[in-house]
């Protein structure tokens, strides 16, 4: 999955928090629906700050995850 698909789909199954998101990170509301509802060109930085807030770790899948953290 790409940076911006897993964006979307952390927004979409947050419907009901944008706004809170939009105060944590500092994205306009009205700039997380777009993002959610695939208006637009919404810019890598934003999209990058938006996967760091929902812990996007490229390349790691949630199997690596679990095992790195069952190593520990």
């Amino acid at each position: 999955m790409d940076m911006i698909s897993f964006v979307r789909r952390e927004l979409a199954g947050r419907n009901g928090s944008l706004r809170r998101i939009a105060e944590e990170t500092g994205i306009a509301y009205d700039t997380l629906l777009r993002i959610k509802n695939g208006e637009g060109d919404p810019g890598y930085s934003k999209v990058a700050h938006l996967a760091s807030y929902f812990g996007w770790f490229p390349g790691v899948t949630a199997v690596d995850a679990v095992q790195q953290e069952r190593a520990s």
